[in-house]
């Protein structure tokens, strides 16, 4: 049987269920809606109509009894809101419109037209004009009193009744963006930098541009960048030289692909012309020999680092021979000169291979403020890896080994112990089949100084010069 004609099955089957399903449910609705209609609870009994429909709309007996239940629900609605009119409740008279309208147009969703005919769109349109005019002039009197979430309150309420009325939407965005555009403006006047390019990138991710706070936030992101120049990373061992320049090329590039606007990394020429400088791992003399040399950094920051601990190590196989035994049967001639199949056990050797591998790595880094000699940022980083293999080797098919103990090769031992059962059997083939490859210590190395330029990173991405 092909898979194509299982699934086809397999399709059927579940549309079946499904159709099952969903009339089971339109029954189950409609009979309810029947027992509140004849109790005359008709909203009741309609809303159970609407949920019979919405589960099988060729129901006949649910679509007659919504049309009939929801006209009546519907004339009560239209009537409440002709109340309401002319008892000049103006807002509660649009909001009973509307209501009724949805209400008519959930019917006609369903397959059942409802009769929303009269004269009643025009006492709407007063009702409507009349209580717009009124938010109006509230939102307009908040605006200018500089009450901006009222005013923005009294706009969107305009907008949700009629999107095109008058001005609403100008004036909407108003009050929605004027508080946020002058918290920038403070921030920017207090050189919080940060806090102002999120006000003014948040105007500009919701409505696209409002004044000039496109402009403004460029002058904010100006003010707020970091720009880095990265030192050679320190080490005092020349075999870690290789090491220190990868972390620092690894602490770069995660730093260029932060997801921040806020740091720029500077590849500063004058770095290479000061080779003593990647012999220094204290700041405050880094500091001393940058201003004694009279140079000048086109960064305002430098980062140092310096590995503290570095070991990495791969240990060469060590190989012992383990004891075990052979279980062979064979075929004897008893002392009754019968035939009968006996057991032995025959002693042999197998090779356990035992390799490790480990890394550890520490790494303290800086920044510092070129212009004012501050340390802004210091910090360290811990990192660990190790690793132990060990499996079994055999000369011949390791399945037929049996575990167990012996001294003696030539000779049996009150000692000798064979662990001729399951578990024990399972346990020792185990090893025959354990993985046997090994990551170096040169391996894991390189994967922790990939981590741990990713952690510098994070830590220059979580520093925040405002707080």
């Amino acid at each position: 049987m092909s898979n194509n004609y299982k699934t086809t099955r397999l399709l059927l089957f579940l549309t079946i269920v499904l159709l099952s399903l969903t009339g089971c449910a339109s029954k189950r609705h409609l009979k309810n809606a029947v027992k509140y209609d004849e109790a005359g609870l008709y909203e009741d009994a309609a809303q159970l109509y609407m949920r019979s429909l919405s589960a099988n709309r060729d129901n006949i007996e649910a679509k007659l009894g919504l049309r009939r239940t929801g006209q009546m629900v519907l004339d009560q609605r239209v009537k409440d809101f002709a109340t309401l009119h002319q008892n000049n409740q103006h807002g509660d008279a649009v909001y009973a419109y509307i209501n009724a309208e949805k209400y008519r147009n959930q019917a006609n969703s369903l397959g059942v037209r409802l009769d929303f005919s009269g004269n009643h769109q025009a006492a709407f349109l007063t009702s409507r004009n009349i209580y717009l005019d009124g938010l109006y002039l509230d939102g307009q009197r908040a605006l200018d009193a500089e009450s901006f979430a009222t005013a923005e309150e009294r706009f969107s309420e305009i907008l949700d009744i009629d999107d095109t009325y008058k001005d609403a939407r100008e004036n909407w965005v108003v009050a929605r963006y004027e508080p946020i555009y002058r918290d920038g403006l403070d921030f920017m006047y207090t050189r919080l930098y940060r806090k102002a390019y999120f006000a003014f990138h948040s105007i500009l991710s919701e409505h696209g541009t409002y004044k000039d706070a496109m402009q403004l936030r460029e002058e904010a992101l100006a003010g707020a960048t970091i720009s880095v120049a990265v030192l050679p990373f320190y080490t005092a061992s020349n075999s870690q030289k290789a090491a220190a320049a990868e972390l620092r090329a690894n602490t770069i590039s995660e730093i260029s692909a932060l997801p921040t606007p806020f740091y720029r990394i500077v590849n500063d020429p004058i770095i290479n012309n000061l080779p003593q400088i990647s012999v220094i791992n204290d700041p405050s003399i880094a500091l001393a020999l940058i201003k004694s040399a009279g140079v000048k950094f086109s960064a305002d920051n430098i980062l140092m680092a310096r590995i503290v601990n570095f070991n990495e190590y791969t240990t060469n196989p060590r190989r012992t021979e383990r004891p075990a035994y052979i279980k062979q049967t064979k075929e004897v001639t008893n002392s009754e000169g019968r035939k009968e199949t006996v057991t032995e056990y025959v002693k042999t050797t197998y090779t356990e291979i035992e390799r490790k591998s480990g890394a550890t790595l520490r790494v303290e880094f800086s920044m510092v403020n070129l212009k004012t000699g501050v340390v802004v940022l210091t910090d360290y980083l811990n990192f660990e890896d190790n690793q132990e293999v060990v499996y079994g080797e055999y000369k011949n098919n390791y399945k037929n080994l049996i575990p167990g103990e012996w001294k003696f090769a030539n000779r049996d031992d009150d000692s000798d112990k064979i662990f001729d059962n399951s578990r024990s059997i399972n346990d020792l083939h185990k090893a025959f089949t354990s993985p046997k490859e090994l990551v170096t210590g040169k391996q894991m190395m390189t994967t922790l100084l990939g981590a741990a330029g990713h952690q510098i990173s994070l830590r220059l991405n979580a520093y925040d010069p405002e707080r």
